[in-house]
């Protein structure tokens, strides 16, 4: 019965009842929402930091990156200069790059890195000469009795008997149409054959038998020389009857041998021991050249021997050699990691175990290997892998050295096969191996914490020397946690919201329900009703109506939750997604993890539980509120008497305004504080959004967005092979375009000679391959010595300037003198200075070329480059009248950097390359050639303040509207508050007109005391007008505030405004 009358003393009054049941059911359904999101999020951003794994790899830009067995002496300071990385917050875990050798018995390398593959050290015999026909300068100047003599555009020929016919002119008809009228009565052309004409002997003559019969001839006036076709001995043919080494190791076959350089004379019947290198004749048979062991070697690459029992083959340099090359060619590189799984290879993908596992950080005894070891060794997951650990050299990490370290290792996985990655073994840091010096340029990898591998990688960077490149590869992680990482915050804002809100609801509630019921209490207390069953009554209504309340919060968050949840992450998606497309900022893999798609029930029940608890907790401490007696209490009055005589200046509203503002003491204060701060805020507001809108425009009127073509993986900007990098200036919306193209150079007096035959030939490029480029580009940033970095400091003739390499006004004529910047080592080394004159030779382009230096710069590496115009080798597309001028003599060009016009136009041009089918890093694209743009600070950048901007435009016209109606309620409060002061007035006599502008007058100039005042703080401080409408339009909701509750209390009745209802 209590329990009864109880909740239907709590239903009678509707209006509270189920105002405050959906109160309480609004705030259940937050506090589940925002608990469930929160939860949501953070389990899937752990699963993501499990599954994802940043790195960051640490490079030297050296002039032969990315080779990776090269030795650089620059490369291996920079390591000895490398900071501690692994005491930057974020880093987990810094390795320096750390590898060794070693063998194993019975496995041979296959594959790509096979260093020795063309080396050999074979016994031949029946070594006999081979014969050819060959075009070259004759050893003598003697010719037959009859011939033809080519000289320029003249021959001359000798039918023998006399009949010479001395330079007379020559024609090719079967190039060219000539008109036969013109031509002379003496002559010489060349149509299906030869034919001499002499019109004043009646002479017409075929005289193709003389080329037929090989007795044409070409003289060359400037050398002197005779070239012609004479038969001459180009290298012997035997058989291979003993093999030291060779790669595929078989005895009983035939060889071609070049002598080469080495003076291999062999003498018929006898056998030879040979040290050479395996060469492509053109045809199915092998081919070597005899060839040092190594430059200036002064042993012999050749011996005669009398039998296989020779002592040559047991102890000699062949038998050093041989050995060399069998250890280098089936090397196996052991690499030692804590963290196997995010080294490179394998955190991007390109490697992954197919069986096992990876060995444990410090793991001892363990190994994993790659699949052709597998093959060739016949193991497996559990089977022990047996090696002889080796040691390199200094300067090539395939010279092996034994060490006597043998290792046994159990094999516990086994991982893919991939070129490049043949005869791998990977161990944990536990086992100590002999390590390898720095080969490459490879410095190591850091494992960062996903959450901080931004900012890591910003101070790694800071602390790196000179050179150094650091690049972050965080498989998507960034732009995958983002999203969940901001509704977690915003979830995390709704919680502890929501709880605050809970807190002030219930006790509200629980006033209202419980604490104000003294009245009822007081009658059943008299009635004699026992407390318990009055602490009853008063719980029971409460209780039904939170239970009620949150009961339905529950059921509908737990049904809305699956929709609500992933309708925020997809918002939360759509709000951080960013175009990286062709970006520096989106380099490597991405990795895609699938997110749960069920969600738990538990916050539903635990948001229910907190406010069902709560509100019964507070009901109970209200309960003893309720059971209290009402007692009057003995008060203090205070009657303020002025000190001075009151005042009698001025008269009607305006005097009653000024002296009830003077004398309303901490009411009238509040006002214009009220005014300040929350005009202040509206201004603040208002200039925060029009900073970001400033910011914003600043940012792409400032920044300068280049990129540049790299090869697939977006890391290697130079030796790429662009047919047509121009094609980019035909999207309007490059400033600029540079490129560059080489050939390679070397003063006169440098080139040794070579053997005139294919392997001469082959050794002839091998050589030219080796020395300095002059580069032809417009621009010095594009050079392969600084597009990793910054140009240096170039000092310049006077005169001159970097202009000079893209200005159209130089010829591009080769036969005036060139213009170059050459490197101050080379130009010390030559004895040359600025302005002076140098004569080269450079491939594919016959003749001496004479340049001019014109600046000079201190180099970083090894190589001596000269830097000349580009119009000497192409000339852009706004420079040239014919599109044939655009194009690379040698077909190619070998780096391109571009500048965009506007980073206003960054969105149009990534659609501009996409449409242009270019690939972006990592990707494919039907052009094939990758560009990378250097956007992603900017990008950044850009996305953070949209981010603001929009959450502005969202949030800024809600919180406008908030102040505004904040400053109409404040003054409805302060006005609606002075009913007595009304009544008093109207009881005097005062009319309507002057009580409204008595109030409103007070009211408004405390209102525009706050309002200027904040006005003048804002503009001070911002700089900004935007206060200044804050304020007025503060100002004009406060007023409006106010007019409206003094025309309302105005209105009421004085009998109404002395009664105050409960």
């Amino acid at each position: 019965m209590i329990i009864r009358n109880g909740i239907l003393n709590t239903v009678r009054a509707k209006g509270k009842t189920v105002l405050f049941t959906l109160l309480i059911f609004i705030l259940t359904l937050s506090l589940s929402f925002g608990m469930g999101l929160w939860s949501y999020c953070a389990q899937t951003l752990q699963v993501m930091d499990e599954t994802y794994t940043s790195i960051a790899v640490v490079e030297y830009m050296g002039e032969q990156y990315p080779q990776e067995y090269v030795a650089d002496d620059a490369a291996r300071q920079a390591m000895e200069q490398l900071e501690d990385y692994s005491q930057i917050s974020g880093v987990e875990l810094w390795e320096a790059t750390s590898w060794g050798t070693a063998l194993s018995e019975g496995y041979q390398r296959n594959g790509s890195t096979i260093p020795y593959e063309d080396q050999v050290v074979v016994a031949v015999f029946n070594v006999v000469p081979q014969q050819e026909l060959v075009w070259g300068p004759l050893p003598s100047n003697d010719l037959p009795s009859s011939y033809i003599l080519f000289e320029g555009d003249r021959v001359t020929v000798n039918l023998g008997g006399g009949k010479v016919w001395e330079k007379i002119p020559f024609y090719d008809f079967s190039t060219q149409d000539m008109d036969t009228s013109q031509l002379p009565d003496v002559y010489c052309y060349m149509s299906k054959g030869f034919t001499l004409v002499d019109q004043t002997q009646g002479i017409k003559q075929d005289i193709s038998r003389l080329v037929e019969q090989n007795q044409y001839f070409q003289y060359y006036e400037e050398t002197g020389e005779l070239y012609g076709n004479y038969i001459t001995n180009v290298g012997y043919t035997g058989i291979i009857g003993k093999n030291l080494y060779s790669y595929e190791g078989k005895s009983g076959v035939l060889i071609q041998i070049d002598p080469g350089d080495s003076g291999f004379a062999p003498e018929k019947g006898k056998r030879y021991l040979v040290h050479g290198t395996l060469f492509d004749s053109g045809n199915s048979n092998r081919a070597m050249v005899v060839s040092d062991f190594y430059e200036g070697c002064e042993e012999s690459p050749w011996t005669c021997v009398e039998t296989y029992d020779d002592p040559v083959f047991q102890d000699s340099i062949f038998v050093d050699y041989a050995e060399k090359y069998e250890l280098g060619n089936n090397y196996i590189r052991v690499d030692s990691s804590d963290d196997i799984e995010a080294l490179e290879p394998f955190q991007q993908g390109t490697l992954y175990l197919t069986e096992g596992r990876y060995p444990q950080a410090g793991e001892s005894g363990v190994c994993v290997i790659s699949n052709d070891i597998a093959q060739s060794l016949n193991l497996a997951v559990g089977d022990s892998l047996p090696l002889s650990m080796m040691q390199a050299t200094e300067n090539d990490p395939f010279a092996l050295e034994e060490t006597g370290d043998t290792r046994t290792w159990t094999i516990v996985g086994v991982v893919n096969q991939s070129e490049g990655y043949e005869g791998r073994v990977w161990v944990s840091c536990g086992e100590e191996i002999p390590q390898t010096p720095l080969f490459g340029y490879q410095l190591g990898r850091a494992v960062l914490d996903n959450n901080l591998a931004a900012e890591a990688v910003e101070q790694m960077e800071a602390v790196s020397p000179d050179g150094v490149r650091i690049t972050l590869y965080d498989q998507g992680y960034a732009a995958a946690a983002q999203p969940l990482q901001a509704m977690e915050s915003t979830a995390q804002g709704i919680t502890f919201a929501s709880l605050v809100g809970v807190l002030a609801v219930l006790c509200l509630f629980a006033f209202l329900f419980v604490g104000r019921q003294q009245q009822a209490v007081d009658v059943m207390t008299c009635l004699g009703t026992p407390k318990n069953q009055i602490r009853l009554w008063l719980l029971s209504g409460a209780t039904l109506v939170s239970g009620i309340a949150v009961l339905a919060g529950a059921v509908v968050s737990a049904l809305s939750l699956q929709v609500l949840i992933p309708l925020a992450l997809h918002a939360a998606e759509a709000f951080y997604a960013a175009d990286q497309r062709y970006s520096n900022g989106a380099l490597g893999v991405t990795k895609e993890v699938a997110q749960s798609q069920q969600l738990a029930l538990w916050p539903s029940l635990v948001s229910a539980a907190v406010v069902f608890v709560l509100a019964l907790v507070l009901c109970v401490a209200f309960v003893g509120q309720a059971q209290r007696k009402n007692t009057l209490r003995r008060g203090k009055t205070r009657v303020r008497v002025p000190k001075s005589k009151t005042s009698v200046a001025g008269k009607g509203a305006v005097r009653f305004a000024w002296l009830s503002a003077r004398r309303g003491g901490l009411r009238s204060a509040v006002v214009p504080v009220v005014a300040f701060v929350l005009s202040g805020f509206l201004g603040l507001l208002m200039a925060t959004a029009q900073g970001w809108e400033e910011q914003r425009r600043s940012l792409y009127e400032s920044t300068t967005i280049t990129g540049q073509f790299t090869s697939t993986n977006g890391r290697q900007y130079t030796d790429l092979t662009l047919a047509y990098p121009w094609r980019l200036w035909d999207s309007g919306m490059l400033s600029d375009i540079q490129v560059s193209g080489s050939l390679r150079y070397w003063l006169p007096d440098e080139i040794p000679q070579f053997a005139d035959n294919e392997y001469g030939i082959a050794r002839k490029e091998s050589w030219i391959a080796q020395q300095p480029s002059m580069v032809f580009l417009n621009g010095l940033q594009v050079a392969p010595e600084f597009i990793y970095g910054d140009v240096p400091e170039i000092t310049w003739l006077d005169g001159w300037d970097e202009s000079f390499l893209s200005d159209p006004d130089n010829s591009g004529n080769w036969n005036e003198t060139m213009p170059c910047v050459a490197s101050q080592r080379w130009m010390k080394e030559h004895d040359l200075s600025l302005g002076d004159e140098i004569v080269v030779n450079c491939e594919n382009m016959y003749g001496d070329w004479t340049v001019q230096i014109v600046g000079s710069f201190a180099p970083a590496g090894k190589q001596d480059n000269l830097y000349f115009p580009l119009c000497y080798w192409s000339l852009p597309p706004w420079q040239a009248d014919d599109e044939r001028e655009t194009y690379s003599p040698t077909g190619s060009f070998l780096s391109s950097r571009f500048t965009l016009r506007s980073a206003y136009d960054l969105e149009a041009f990534r659609d501009y390359l996409a449409q242009e089918g270019y690939n972006q890093p990592g990707g494919s694209g039907s052009n094939r050639v990758t560009v990378v743009l250097n956007d992603h600070i900017f990008t950044q950048t850009v996305q953070a303040l949209n981010r603001y901007i929009t959450l502005g435009q969202i949030l800024f016209p809600v919180l406008f509207v908030l102040m505004g109606v904040l400053g109409f309620v404040v003054s409805w409060l302060m006005v609606n508050g002075r009913r007595m002061e009304f009544a008093i007035m109207r009881g005097m006599g005062a009319s309507k007109g002057r009580v409204f502008g008595s109030f409103f007058l007070e009211q408004m100039g405390l209102c525009l005391m706050g309002c200027v005042l904040s006005g003048l703080v804002l503009t001070l401080w911002s700089g900004q007008g935007m206060a200044w409408l804050a304020a007025a339009g503060f100002a004009v909701c406060y007023l409006l505030g106010c007019a409206v509750a003094v025309w309302t209390v105005g209105k009421t009745k004085i009998f109404a405004l002395l009664t105050q209802a409960d």
